[in-house]
């Protein structure tokens, strides 16, 4: 069989029978329903483990892939015609990608899913190839992760011209591995020289950091006004930790959600100050709604950090608001109906920018992102001007 056709046939099957490898090597075969991510090509094979009650909680394929990861997947087709038969069989290395990891490939995972599932997918990742795939059932809150740099660069200059009087020159830029980064690191270069910065040094490292030594040693040595890093929360404390040991200062401008948790003030302390990112929510915007949607968290959480650090909060009650708007109009739970009218909703939100409503690619219309930074062990709303909490130290 020609491969490209062996690909195109393996890729429209809606199940596969999974062969992974046990201790002292007895084969283990499951069925999976799956999808591939790029059906042309040395595509990538997803399939997801719910939370529907099992025998077990740990299954055994997944314990053989954490001790083997060579697996196969086989899909076929049976008729009494003999000249139609065929088989297709892929050997991959496999990886568990937990729900919880923070990983854009994730993300992209459960869009595969959802997209032959034909079920809509609504998401907080900022990663920019979710809505540039062409899929129909997927819908995004936040930015584009590419945009993001243009905004830190823009909202940066701008707080510290009116706070000092000088807007920031000389750049740094580290990021980490993962898609979101990437595509910061990239836009951060194509756009340093329209908001006149200089990049003086450039890192990329993979993330799940564990030493920042070459970071540091490149602060030290080249002296940015502003420091942008981009990686997974850990990998913001580790590199913001070691900068401050070294009395190194200056801001430094995360993106993407990195730096909106309570475990960075809680970790870093006066450490965290100075540390600012680009998010889409916080606790204290000056906005209708916001106060209740901090009632029903302190109501929900009545033993979590108050006021909290966390976006996810504000982003989760309003990917809640759309579902249920998407349900009322819709006036049913069928997913192809409900993926229609999430298509053409317009609904009126506690975030900056007002509303949401989707674009053809899935995107967010109407999000206006806001800087935050840790102010005496808080995280504040600095930038932009309307929407201004608090002042940063700098």
């Amino acid at each position: 069989m020609d491969p490209t056709v062996a690909r195109r046939r393996f890729a429209a099957e809606r199940v596969a029978r999974l062969a992974t490898v046990g201790p002292g090597g007895q084969p283990h075969l499951v069925p999976v329903t799956f999808a591939v991510l790029d059906a042309v090509g040395d595509g990538v094979i997803v399939f997801a483990v719910d939370h529907k009650p099992k025998r077990a909680r740990q299954l055994r394929r997944l314990r053989n892939i954490a001790a083997s990861p060579l697996v196969s997947f086989l899909v076929d087709h049976y008729t009494e015609e003999w000249s139609e038969l065929w088989w297709v069989r892929a050997d991959a290395i496999a990886e568990i990608v937990p729900a919880d990891a923070g990983d854009s490939r994730f993300v992209a995972a459960l869009e595969a899913l959802a997209e032959r599932a034909e079920i809509p997918l609504l998401t907080t990742s900022y990663a920019d190839p979710i809505v540039q795939r062409g899929l129909k059932y997927t819908f995004k809150l936040p930015p584009q992760g590419s945009s993001l740099a243009e905004l830190q660069m823009a909202y940066i200059g701008e707080l510290m011209k009116e706070l000092k009087g000088q807007a920031p020159k000389r750049a740094a830029v580290f990021v980490g591995s993962d898609s979101a980064s990437q595509s910061l690191l990239k836009a951060t270069l194509d756009l340093a020289g329209k908001y006149g910065f200089e990049i003086v040094s450039q890192i990329s490292f993979q993330s799940g950091l564990t030493d920042p030594t070459q970071i540091v040693s490149a602060s030290l040595q080249n002296r940015p006004d502003v420091i942008f890093l981009s990686s997974f929360t850990s990998d913001v404390i580790l590199v913001t930790r070691a900068l401050r040991a070294v009395n190194i200062t200056v801001p430094v401008i995360t993106g993407g959600g990195g730096v909106s948790t309570d475990t960075i003030g809680a970790t870093l302390g006066k450490a965290s100050e100075n540390l600012m990112g680009i998010v889409c929510w916080n606790w204290d915007l000056p906005i209708d709604g916001v106060k209740q949607v901090l009632d029903g968290y302190k109501e929900l959480e009545p033993k979590a950090p108050f006021p909290p650090a966390s976006e996810t909060i504000g982003t989760g009650y309003t990917l809640g608001m759309v579902i249920r708007a998407a349900l009322e109009k819709a006036g049913t739970d069928d997913p192809k109906k409900v993926r229609e009218t999430l298509a053409s909703l317009e609904v009126a939100v506690p975030m900056p920018g007002g509303k949401i409503a989707f674009a053809e690619n899935g995107q967010n219309k109407f999000i206006q992102p806001i800087m935050v930074g840790w102010i005496d062990g808080q995280l504040r709303t600095v930038w932009p001007k309307q929407y201004q909490a608090a002042k940063p130290k700098l």
